[in-house]
């Protein structure tokens, strides 16, 4: 279609040619402008795709690539002329040695696509030196990235490999969009004529299977094996529960998970995952995945469910806790299933004897038998007595005690129920290793930093035409960085908000990349959505999904839109939580996001709460300290320590959600230039009705006595904790989630305990001058100094 197209355009312009070379010159009219072809440069021409124009004059409207495309447009007829051989010269180039395909539905969303030549060169022409590992579903190779030099796994799908398009697509989708620090991170993939790839981080340690069932690898020790565990728990949580939809990974197992240069583990190969949204059923009836790993009632129903995922984990930990395969053709009988051979160990008391021999008597006896209990556990034969991934999380983390459990109670065989529920002949067939894993746009910029990595980039064109030429009319809201354009991409129809940085923006280059690098690589179901972005000279533009409710503070403030009531409230409240803690400690690195509040939290159709507006995150590696000195963030939302050291760390995010948490509980601005006297700072306030006994006054008016009386005073308790003067007196988001939860119960708190002044505060820390200048959606801080960039408006990305 391609190549028609642009045969089209020559035979357009050569019959214009024709056309205006027969044309009288001396009509008198001036209806176009004169063209004498000496080339094409200097010519008022505009540039669309990959069209260029060579230093020899010459104009080329394709590329070396298949699925890229040019055009060349001029502002009035050209009337052709001093053609001494009547010819208009393109250049038109096709390669095939690297022909790939590009379908609609690879147009709009995933991840980065590589070019093929790219990988062909930083696999070395796929060499068998640079095999990683082989599988029922292709080959593994190790790269080398030519631009960024970033060592990475290449999976070259075969032809005949059951995975097929389906499986691939379905990978793409999924591990492409998926971004937590414990799962393998797909960075973009290429598709050609009968060739599949995807492009992995690379893992530098391999498979854990390696270092439980190779004797030629080190043995790992109990911490390493135990920190595995909590990593690979806390991945498929966020899979479960945490994402935008839900994840059913269908094969789980040691071969899957794979080891960074830390020994940190880390779920991979999603070729048979499974998405569906939340509070539906999932639509499943082929059973898939790896023997050993099963659950019985997979065979009966077909119906892969995040319980069938908790099982096989169940078998995973059990894996690692032991050493052994879960089901083993080379042992004696009483020891060929690895959950039987420990239920019955722990029948006789002697469960710790099923460790791992090459552990010794290097570890903890409790978290050694907690391990093999909760995987016992998760394996239950019923899938109703089976753990949510939630619950294991806490379990291992120590948050809750293991359920009182005893040998009869997980009495059962399991080699004799999968015999019953149709396994019979398999058993023995499928070891654990089954599946084997190991140009420029017209007048847009392109950078260094965009070539390897990042999400979707825009065609300036699409944008302009989705916001229908930006006009007013599709305008959701403006602000200090530009201005928010509702928009339908053309052809996927789906509606978008395009965030237009403009050329005066404080906010400029440094935070757009910022901006970009951060929140288009996050991925869960309370942060907002960056699909992708647009770069022209002088412009630049950003694309999210669009909250049709919009911001949260204009339910809290505008008194025409309806009152959220307390569920919903509390709903909110708990998600901003969740997609906290997931930039805090379950991404790869630690996101802060430095401007917590109300007006940042959009709503989606559901009233979903959703954290966005990641123009001035920090990112910084676990385990290292944040590198900030400049204080920026909203004015009653800042932590007192900020001006003090200029240093903006969780705690000091944390110390905003208290605050969003009391805005969100009283429907009041947390500093109100508005009111005088005791009520002017939300934190005193609320503080000073505690002291009185009267907290519950707090409420907004507005809900009446339409609230969980237990919900309210926890989350204004909360609020106030949160926003603790002292930082050490902060609890850690994981924390506030388990209070949010119910699954831990607040510390005993009194006002005495928490008693100061915020207003105090910010005069001693050098707030001085600007308490009552700005509400809270409009300041900036700049400076130490307490310098304040003024914001027009609240940012409605």
């Amino acid at each position: 279609m391609f190549l028609k197209a642009l045969v089209c355009l020559l035979l357009l312009l050569l019959l214009l040619h024709r056309r205006s070379s027969l044309a009288a010159p001396s009509s008198g009219r001036d209806d176009g402008e004169d063209f004498i072809f000496n080339g094409f440069a200097g010519a008022n021409l505009t540039l669309d795709g990959v069209a260029s124009i060579t230093s020899t004059g010459l104009l080329m409207v394709t590329d070396t690539s298949m699925e890229t495309k040019g055009h060349a447009f001029h502002p009035s007829p050209l009337r052709f002329r001093g053609l001494s051989n009547g010819i208009v010269v393109f250049i038109l180039r096709r390669r095939t040695k690297y022909s790939e395909l590009l379908e609609d539905w690879e147009l709009e969303y995933g991840p980065h696509r590589f070019s093929y030549k790219d990988l062909f060169h930083a696999a070395k022409g796929f060499r068998d030196t640079e095999l990683l590992g082989m599988g029922g579903f292709g080959r593994v190779y190790k790269g080398v990235l030519p631009s960024s030099r970033s060592e990475v796994a290449i999976k070259r799908v075969s032809h005949g490999s059951r995975q097929g398009m389906r499986e691939f697509i379905a990978e793409i989708v999924s591990l492409g969009r998926l971004r937590h620090r414990n799962l393998v991170q797909l960075l973009g993939y290429c598709r050609r004529q009968g060739e599949l790839l995807l492009v992995y981080d690379y893992m530098s340690n391999g498979s854990l299977e390696k270092f439980l069932h190779d004797q030629a690898k080190p043995t790992l020790d109990w911490a390493m094996r135990f920190r595995i565990i909590k990593g690979v728990a806390s991945g498929l949580l966020y899979l479960h529960e945490d994402w935008e939809q839900v994840v059913i990974h269908r094969d789980i197992k040691a071969s899957n998970v794979l080891l960074d240069d830390e020994l940190n583990g880390r779920l991979g190969d999603f070729g048979l995952a499974r998405l569906y949204d939340h509070g539906t059923d999932p639509q499943t009836t082929h059973v898939v995945g790896t023997m050993g790993y099963l659950a019985p009632e997979l065979a009966r129903t077909g119906k892969a469910t995040t319980i069938t995922d908790v099982f096989a984990f169940g078998a995973f930990l059990l894996e690692v806790a032991c050493g052994r395969r879960p089901v083993d053709p080379t042992a004696h009988e009483e020891q060929l299933v690895l959950l039987d051979w420990v239920v019955e160990k722990w029948r006789k008391g002697s469960i710790l004897e099923t460790r791992d021999p090459r552990l010794g008597e290097e570890y903890a006896v409790e978290e050694v038998e907690l391990v093999l209990k909760l995987g016992l556990l998760c394996s239950h034969p019923l899938p109703t007595a089976r753990p949510s991934m939630r619950q294991v999380v806490r379990y291992l983390e120590g948050h809750a005690p293991l359920p009182e459990l005893t040998p009869a109670s997980l009495s059962f065989s399991l080699l004799a129920l999968l015999r019953k529920e149709g396994f019979d002949d398999h058993i023995m067939s499928c070891p654990s290793s089954s599946v084997a894993t190991a140009s420029v746009l017209s007048g847009e910029l392109l950078e260094d930093w965009e070539l390897e990595y990042g999400p979707r980039r825009f065609s300036y064109k699409d944008l302009f035409e989705a916001t229908k030429g930006f006009r007013d009319k599709e305008l959701l809201g403006m602000g200090g960085f530009g201005r928010v354009y509702k928009g339908v991409l053309q052809k996927s129809k789906a509606e978008v908000a395009v965030k237009r940085v403009s050329h005066e923006s404080r906010q400029g280059m440094r935070e757009f990349i910022a901006e970009v690098v951060s929140i288009g690589r996050l991925r869960h179901r309370n942060l907002v959505q960056l699909l992708g972005y647009c770069r022209r000279k002088g412009e630049l533009l950003l694309v999210y999904d669009y909250m049709q409710n919009g911001s949260l503070d204009k339910f809290l403030y505008d008194e025409a839109k309806p009152t959220l009531d307390w569920p919903t409230r509390f709903r909110i409240i708990k998600g901003v939580a969740s997609g906290l803690l997931y930039l805090h400690e379950d991404w790869e690195q630690v996101v802060i996001h430095r401007d917590v509040k109300a007006s940042n939290v959009l709503l989606d159709h559901e009233l979903n709460g959703r954290l966005g507006d990641f123009g001035l995150a920090r990112l910084y590696d676990h385990g290292t300290a944040p590198k900030t000195t400049r204080v920026v963030g909203t004015m009653g939302y800042l932590a007192p320590e900020l001006a003090r050291t200029g240093k903006a760390t969780t705690t000091t995010d944390v110390f905003a959600f208290g605050i969003f948490v009391l805005e969100v509980a009283c429907g009041r601005r947390p500093v109100d230039p508005i009111t005088f006297g005791e009520e002017v700072i939300l934190l005193d306030w609320v503080l000073e009705n505690w002291r009185k006994g009267c907290i519950q006054e707090t409420s907004d008016p507005r809900l009446g006595e339409e609230f969980v009386v237990e919900e309210m005073e926890l989350v204004l308790k909360l609020g106030l904790l949160c926003s603790h003067p002292l930082p050490a007196g902060r609890p850690s988001m994981r924390q506030v989630v388990e209070y949010l939860e119910g699954n831990a119960p607040l510390p005993e708190l009194s006002p005495t305990y928490l008693s100061f002044g915020v207003l105090a505060m910010l005069h001693n820390e050098g707030f001085d001058d600007y308490i009552m200048s700005y509400p809270s959606s409009v300041a900036t801080a700049t400076s130490i100094s307490g310098g304040f960039q003024k914001q027009m408006g609240s940012s409605s990305v």
